[in-house]
């Protein structure tokens, strides 16, 4: 997952990773991934194309994003 999640983001020229964190979670074996990335341009419509590409990887339970 992390490999799609890189090359896609490194494929927008607008967009960079500024961080990657995971976290436990209340179901055993299973973690949270944030990224955060930063785009210098509102890109909502390559944001809503990367999801949908994370949420069919099959490790993959749920997908978001929010702008901050």
């Amino acid at each position: 997952v992390r490999n799609v999640f890189m090359r896609h983001v490194n494929s927008e020229e607008n967009m960079m990773i500024q961080g990657i964190s995971t976290r436990d979670t209340d179901v055993p074996e299973t973690k949270e991934v944030v990224a955060e990335i930063y785009c210098s341009i509102g890109n909502d419509k390559y944001m809503n194309e990367l999801v949908a590409r994370l949420n069919i990887e099959p490790s993959v339970t749920s997908v978001s994003w929010k702008k901050v």
